[in-house]
């Protein structure tokens, strides 16, 4: 009988979740809880007095110790992991530059060429509404007047057109922030 090479991979990662997350876990619970018991409670009369037994000690404990261990992670998860998130972010230098591969090569020159083509189409739009207009005037037809893209609108596309440049070229998001600012 042949074992597929993936089915062996699937049952080693089962294997390291299941220890990692779950048995060594528990038996370093169990182990905290037992050597806190031999060393601090057996060794002290007045403790041992409160807590004659392991299970007492175990019972007291883990009643204590899990309401304070969720509390203690909330508040990680609210506050320090976003904090850790974004100091990885900022580690990460694809979070701001081109990837290299498919999106430098296929995505930023296609971003570039769409760019260009709007823009020209909003120049051949705005020739058109002009023509139209002035062969309604010389023919004497009244028409409304045809909407047309603005000079800031095309500012903006070609502001647009030299950030994703730049980007292209290997340059950092960050980089490109504090100019503007």
């Amino acid at each position: 009988m042949k074992i597929s090479v993936m089915w062996m991979r699937r049952r080693w990662l089962d294997f390291r979740n299941g220890y990692s997350i779950y048995l060594s876990f528990m038996f370093g619970f169990l182990n905290f809880v037992i050597i806190s018991y031999t060393l601090a409670i057996e060794r002290v009369p007045a403790l041992k007095s409160v807590f004659p037994s392991l299970g007492t000690w175990m019972v007291i404990f883990i009643a204590c110790f899990i309401p304070i261990a969720v509390l203690i992670g909330h508040y990680h998860r609210r506050k320090q992991i976003p904090t850790e998130v974004q100091q990885l972010a900022y580690a990460n230098p694809y979070n701001f530059m081109v990837t290299p591969g498919r999106e430098a090569l296929y995505t930023m020159p296609l971003s570039i060429l769409q760019l260009r083509t709007q823009v020209k189409t909003m120049e051949v739009q705005n020739a058109l509404a002009d023509a139209v207009e002035e062969v309604a005037k010389k023919m004497d037809v009244s028409i409304k007047p045809i909407p047309r893209w603005s000079k800031d609108f095309f500012e903006d596309y070609d502001q647009t057109q030299e950030i994703t440049a730049r980007l292209a070229r290997g340059e950092s998001i960050l980089d490109i922030l504090k100019e503007k600012k």
